[in-house]
């Protein structure tokens, strides 16, 4: 992350897993949203919204490279929502513009940060 702090105005906000075991769809549901409301606290009216889902549009360079000129052009924040072992709310990717995958695997939420960080260290450096 250090690098990209020279080159970018960034930090990173990682919420706590919720706690809650479950043993149901419901349950499991039920912390998922628990979860979203408190990513969606975090939100600001003029951010743009990306989630790093699995299911989302593959994404590589050339996206990435993009999405940062037209920020910046805005003068717009970005948020890159990556989700615990559970996932990511369906309210919270309803509330974002993006909804994109770096790879056809599921990592961590760990290993999806390094990966997000060494792909814009790449756009930005060039």
């Amino acid at each position: 992350m250090g690098r990209l702090k020279k080159l970018w105005d960034i930090s990173v906000i990682e919420l706590p897993d919720e706690a809650d075991s479950y043993t149901s769809e419901a349950g499991r549901l039920a912390v998922l949203e628990r979860e979203g409301e408190r990513i969606q606290s975090c939100f600001r009216p003029l951010d743009v919204r990306v989630a790093l889902d699995v299911r989302g549009k593959m994404a590589g360079k050339p996206f990435f490279s993009e999405l940062l000129g037209r920020a910046a052009f805005e003068q717009r924040s970005l948020v890159f929502i990556i989700g615990g072992c559970l996932g990511i709310a369906d309210s919270v990717l309803r509330q974002t513009k993006y909804k994109v995958s770096l790879s056809e695997l599921t990592y961590t939420h760990r290993l999806a940060r390094l990966l997000l960080f060494e792909i814009l260290c790449g756009v930005m450096e060039g």
